[in-house]
């Protein structure tokens, strides 16, 4: 007479009950993922608008690649040294290519998170500057109030892009 092996009939009935479980759970999750679904395409758009915003602000100045007159304009101060007319101009250069990269990094995923490196350390260092030297005009402290505005559009497209990460 042939033993039951016990021990192998009560693994598969442990089995049984294992893969019911998971069948279970993987049926409550895709209704879960169904309800998440409409809010992680705003959360794709909403990263892609923080980006755009940014990217918009730092092709403002591009306008002082046209003159000196242009450059008083936007900061408020005189440029009559040809020097800092060369910096001056080429720094709105050099902002319009970050506003452009940004704007196409909108739309690019795998380049968000270099953009918005970028633009942290863009809007950081000008930041600092502008607190630790002080005495700035009007004209700059604009630049500053827009500046803390695209700070919080990095900040909340960052967090929009860490959610998209822990829930593809």
């Amino acid at each position: 007479m042939k033993q039951k092996n016990y021990s192998t009939h009560r693994q598969c009935r442990n089995s049984d009950f294992m893969h019911f479980l998971a069948n279970y759970i993987l049926k409550r999750n895709a209704h879960v993922h169904k309800l998440c679904q409409p809010f992680t395409k705003a959360m794709r758009y909403l990263v892609s608008a923080t980006l755009i915003i940014v990217g918009i602000i730092h092709l403002l100045p591009v306008i002082g690649v046209i003159s000196s007159e242009r450059l008083t304009a936007l900061y408020g101060v005189s440029f009559s040294d040809p020097n800092a007319e060369i910096l001056m101009r080429h720094r709105a250069i050099l902002f319009g290519l970050l506003g452009l990269f940004l704007v196409y990094a909108a739309f690019q995923p795998t380049l968000q998170i270099i953009a918005f490196v970028a633009g942290f350390v863009s809007i950081l260092s000008f930041l600092m500057l502008a607190w630790l030297v002080g005495g700035y005009n009007a004209q700059v402290a604009r630049v500053f109030v827009v500046d803390i505005a695209a700070l919080i559009c990095l900040v909340i497209g960052v967090l929009g892009y860490i959610y998209l990460q822990r829930n593809p």
